[in-house]
């Protein structure tokens, strides 16, 4: 290493922030998964009562909570690892969005593909993943 600018390492107050988004993170999908599965099995989604539909939208709440987590940790990023970390947003959202729309025209073709809306979010999320492994921003998050 020619200086300490070039080092690898993350400095303790990194580390801390880091550790912070993962405990938030896990915790939101925690009550995320904790709000949805009771949701699904008997919210009564497939019904005809109104209140169906604000069932559906509980799980919005911990969702919210996961968007502000992942947020803040943006804005803690330094210049270098916002610049790590932004292929892989930009892959991840591009690759939704294409799903989105290959899976908008099926449909219109009559193809029905059971839970459409749960394999954007995973071909989404899963490049974002796999961009990021490349990039060399999987630490950050």
């Amino acid at each position: 290493m020619t200086s300490d600018l070039d080092m690898d390492d993350e400095t303790p107050r990194e580390q801390e922030l880091r550790r912070r988004y993962r405990r938030h993170i896990f915790a939101a999908t925690l009550v995320y998964v904790a709000v949805l599965a009771p949701v699904a099995f008997w919210g009564g989604l497939d019904g005809t009562s109104p209140w169906r539909f604000v069932f559906a939208l509980l799980p919005l709440l911990p969702a919210a909570w996961m968007f502000t987590v992942i947020v803040r940790r943006f804005r803690e990023l330094d210049e270098y690892q916002l610049r790590l970390a932004f292929p892989g947003v930009g892959a991840g959202l591009a690759a939704a969005m294409l799903s989105s729309v290959t899976f908008g025209f099926l449909s219109l073709a009559g193809l029905t593909l059971p839970f459409t809306a749960w394999l954007i979010l995973f071909i989404g999320g899963g490049t974002w993943r796999v961009v990021n492994q490349f990039t060399g921003a999987s630490k950050q998050f």
